[in-house]
C-alpha cells in the first residue's frame, strides 16, 4: 500500500475522531477511477449518451469533483489564506447519527479553527436551498457533537462556479471556487 500511495494511485488518512483508528486508504487515481466505473464490471457503460442526464451520471459528477477538490488541498488552503498555518485534512462521516452524516473534507487547523467543506458540482452558480443550509448546519453540528473539538467550525462551500449569496447561505464564511482549485503548484 506504500508504494501505492507514493505513486499517487491511493492516499492514506485516520479519522482522528473514530473510536476505532485504522489507517483508511482511498483510490484517488481519476484514470483508475473512471475505468473501474464505466469500462468494466457490472456497470460498465456502454454508451455515453444513454449515461449522461442519468441520476448515477450526477452522482459521479459530484464524486469526481469531489476527488478533484481532495487532489487540490493545498490550493483550498492557499484560497483560505491559511496555506501558512499547520492542518490536517481529512474526511469524516458519523456512523452513530441516523441519517448517517458525512463530511467531503474536514480542514483541521493548528490555529483552533477547523472548515467544514461541502463540496457542490453544478452548472451554474451554486445557489443554496433551505434544505441545503439545514443539512450543512446539521453536518456541522453532528461533527461538533461527536468530534468534540473545541475549535471554532466554519462552513466553506467549493464549487465550480462560485456561490450565489442569498437568505440560505449566511452561515458560509468562505468559498472557494474552480479558479481556486487550479492556482500554480504550491
Amino acid at each position: 500500500m506504500d508504494d501505492l500511495e507514493q505513486c499517487g494511485y491511493v492516499r492514506s488518512y485516520v479519522n482522528k475522531y473514530a473510536a476505532y483508528k485504522p489507517k483508511m486508504y482511498q483510490l484517488v487515481d481519476p484514470f483508475l477511477l473512471f475505468a473501474f466505473r464505466f469500462m468494466d464490471g457490472p456497470q460498465a457503460v456502454a454508451n455515453w449518451t444513454s449515461y449522461s442526464g442519468t441520476q448515477a451520471y450526477y452522482a459521479w459528477r459530484g464524486n469526481a469533483f469531489e476527488l478533484a477538490c481532495t487532489l487540490h488541498t493545498a490550493q483550498i488552503r492557499h484560497a483560505l489564506g491559511v496555506l501558512g498555518v499547520e492542518a490536517i485534512s481529512f474526511p469524516w462521516t458519523s456512523w452513530s447519527t441516523s441519517p448517517g452524516v458525512q463530511i467531503g473534507m474536514v480542514i483541521e487547523r493548528a490555529d483552533n479553527v477547523t472548515n467544514i467543506c461541502e463540496m457542490k458540482f453544478t452548472d451554474d452558480v451554486y445557489a443554496m436551498r433551505e434544505a441545503d443550509e439545514r443539512e450543512l448546519r446539521r453536518k456541522v453540528e453532528v461533527f461538533r457533537e461527536e468530534s468534540r473539538t473545541p475549535h471554532a467550525l466554519l462552513e466553506t462551500v467549493v464549487t465550480v462556479n462560485g456561490l450565489r449569496r442569498n437568505k440560505h447561505s449566511q452561515s458560509v464564511a468562505s468559498v472557494v471556487d474552480l479558479d481556486d482549485l487550479f492556482v500554480a503548484p504550491l
